[in-house]
């Protein structure tokens, strides 16, 4: 199975894709800069760069992945991760599951 995590430079992103890891799962993981997840890179996980409020990087990120687990900061990015990502509505990203408890 694989997934996206973001806000895995974070405390418990950071520690959820670890966990993840050493789980067996593929772990994609995304951020502005790599060296916060320069230890999860080292343990396998697939890193893409770039910010969230970049649609065209959302979907990306979303593509082939059957979860997210949405760990960054809900700051400016709430609208383009919903439109997008398929938070509340999974069927944009082709996703059977979705997040919740996101405003």
């Amino acid at each position: 199975m694989k997934i996206l995590v973001t806000g895995a430079s974070g405390f418990i992103g950071g520690r959820f894709a670890r966990f993840a890891l050493e789980q067996g799962l593929d772990v994609r993981v995304n951020g502005r800069r790599a060296e916060g997840v320069e230890h999860l890179v080292r343990r396998g996980a697939e890193f893409i760069q770039g910010d969230l409020n970049d649609a065209d990087l959302v979907r990306e990120l979303c593509r082939d992945v059957e979860a997210v687990v949405h760990c960054r900061a809900l700051r400016r990015c709430r609208r383009v991760v919903g439109q997008v990502s398929g938070l509340p509505s999974g069927q944009r990203a082709g996703h059977r599951k979705r997040c919740r408890g996101l405003p």
